[in-house]
Order: C-alpha cells, then sequence, then structure tokens
C-alpha cells in the first residue's frame, strides 16, 4: 500500500483505504438513525444559542460615506500643494499633481451624482392603467330608472331592488 501512495506522491488516503473503513461509515449512518437522548438535545440547543450570540456580535459594517471621502480629498490637495512647494523638479511634481487632481476630479463627480440622485418616489412604482375597452357614459334613454328626487320612492327595499334592474 504504502508504495501505491508513493506512486501517486503520497498525497492523502487512496479510495482502497477508505473502503476499509466499512464498519466505522456504518456505524457512523446507525447512529443518526437512533433518537437523541434529552441530554443530547439540551447540549445541541446550548450549542445553537452560543452560535447566535458568537453571530449577534458581528463587526459593524464599514463604509466610505461622502463626508470622509471629502475630507480625504481635502487632505491630498494639502499634501499636493506642499509637494509643489518642496519639489526640486517642478516637472515631475506638476505631472504626479495634475494626474492627481484627473482623479480626483472623477471621484468628485461621482460624489455629486451619488447626493443629486433623486430617491425613488411610490408613484414610480406605479404605471397608469390604461382600460382595453373604452368607458363611456351610459346612454340615459338605455340607463334603466331614473334617479332624480320625483322618482324616488321610499317605499323600503323595493326601491333599491328596482334601481338595480
Amino acid at each position: 500500500m504504502s508504495s501505491e501512495r508513493a506512486q501517486r506522491g503520497g498525497a492523502g488516503a487512496g479510495f482502497d483505504e477508505v473502503n476499509d473503513d466499512d464498519d466505522d461509515v456504518q456505524d457512523l449512518l446507525e447512529s443518526y438513525v437512533e433518537p437523541l437522548s434529552n441530554d443530547e438535545l439540551i447540549e445541541l440547543d446550548e450549542v445553537s444559542q452560543e452560535a447566535e450570540k458568537e453571530g449577534d456580535e458581528e463587526e459593524p459594517v464599514r463604509g466610505l460615506d461622502i463626508k470622509t471621502l471629502k475630507e480625504c480629498l481635502g487632505g491630498i490637495e494639502k499634501a499636493l500643494e506642499t509637494l509643489k512647494e518642496h519639489d526640486p523638479n517642478s516637472a515631475r511634481s506638476s505631472k504626479l499633481a495634475h494626474n492627481v487632481e484627473k482623479v480626483s476630479r472623477f471621484i468628485k463627480k461621482s460624489m455629486m451624482k451619488k447626493q443629486e440622485k433623486p430617491k425613488s418616489s411610490i408613484y414610480s412604482f406605479f404605471k397608469p392603467v390604461r382600460h382595453a375597452i373604452p368607458v363611456r357614459p351610459a346612454n340615459p334613454a338605455t340607463a334603466g330608472p331614473s334617479t332624480s328626487a320625483t322618482e324616488v320612492s321610499t317605499a323600503g327595499p323595493s326601491s333599491i331592488s328596482s334601481f338595480f334592474k
């Protein structure tokens, strides 16, 4: 067996070696068929509660807000001014400043787009309904009984049923 492992480069257990442990696999499968005892259930519950507590203590999500980004860009601009003042090679410092300012402008434009982006109103999720069949006002000649004040009866339930005829 060791010569086979040496031929394979000595990497881990081979398939034949795993098959030798059929009894262990069978024992493991049979252990899942048996119901858990009360003590085992309590232990599982405690472990899951501990895992939930650990999950609750996650680190807060970090993000780069606009205020922090403005502060960073301001610091970069100050550093570029200092570089221009103290660098003996003005061509080098000017080229660097130009490239950094180019990137800075791009970031500022992106920031402005985020700030100007209007919030969606609830009306943007609804569309006007257009009826497939046009709705027409009823023709008074075919509309049924009139509901004018002179013809309305106060006789009780029969007046309601006559309205729907």
